[in-house]
């Protein structure tokens, strides 16, 4: 559940963030080295080994989604990912049941109220692709490594009011730019905006982790509260995960009829 712009915006970017930031330190773009072992640290800080070594993962909990800032009422979800590729997201039950799977970039949904099977779209299917790669764990799994990533390192940065982190910003070669707040003593995330064009309009997110709970030698937020453009979008709210479990051969493989969704 998991999940950019130039010319006259990264313009407008350079100038609001000195107004924003104040004495605030100045980046280096040139301080490669100091970003990559901020990210390392935070690999460590999540568990080291145990956490790039996870396979699978299941989280249940529940999902709030936000109408103009205010929470509605919050519904019970089942996820589970078989990494790099593969999720699958269950909300509510029986009748009230939505299934959303993808693989890669072929995805579908079931709808129980509707007794809907539908194929997803090229939009969803490629959205997920990219939450995947530009997620916090997409990115601390391998992201950052990628050819031609542009790296800029910030030791102390504003990640809302009052809150500073250490901050590291990249930008792909596919114009998104992603920067990544860590907490300045536990090197664990407390912030990731994400700016990339959603229907070829500009758009930025934001997703901030709170309350880390360690199981199985790795540390993962319980609470995700996702902004776009400032306003609270959802909230996500772990009860529990687990790691490393098998899941059934075909899960994520959209079924043949309804009479095979369990």
């Amino acid at each position: 559940m998991q999940l950019i712009r130039f010319g006259v915006i990264a313009t407008l970017t350079a100038v609001l963030s000195l107004i924003s930031f104040g004495r605030q330190q100045d980046p280096d773009p040139n301080d490669i080295e100091k970003a990559k072992t901020a990210l390392e640290k935070a690999v460590k800080a999540r568990g080291g080994s145990a956490y790039l070594n996870v396979r699978t993962e299941t989280g249940t909990g529940q999902f709030n989604q936000f109408d103009k800032g205010m929470a509605t009422v919050p519904i019970q979800f089942s996820d589970f990912i078989e990494y790099p590729d593969k999720e699958r997201t269950e909300f509510g039950h029986k009748k009230g049941k939505f299934v959303q799977a993808n693989v890669a970039s072929i995805g579908w949904t079931f709808d129980a109220a509707n007794k809907a099977l539908k194929d997803q779209g090229e939009e969803q299917t490629k959205e997920f692709v990219d939450s995947m790669k530009y997620s916090v764990d997409g990115i601390l799994r391998g992201s950052w490594r990628e050819p031609k990533v542009r790296f800029t390192y910030y030791p102390r940065r504003e990640a809302w009011r009052l809150k500073f982190g250490e901050a590291i910003k990249m930008e792909f070669p596919d114009n998104t730019v992603i920067t990544l707040y860590l907490d300045l003593e536990t090197h664990l995330p407390i912030l990731m905006q994400r700016e990339h064009l959603v229907k070829d309009q500009p758009q930025k997110e934001e997703t901030r982790f709170a309350q880390w709970i360690e199981r199985q030698g790795i540390l993962a937020p319980n609470i995700l509260d996702t902004f776009i453009e400032g306003t609270q979008t959802n909230r996500v709210n772990y009860d529990n995960r687990t790691y490393n479990q098998p899941l059934p051969a075909n899960f994520f493989t959209k079924p043949v009829n309804l009479k095979d969704i369990k």
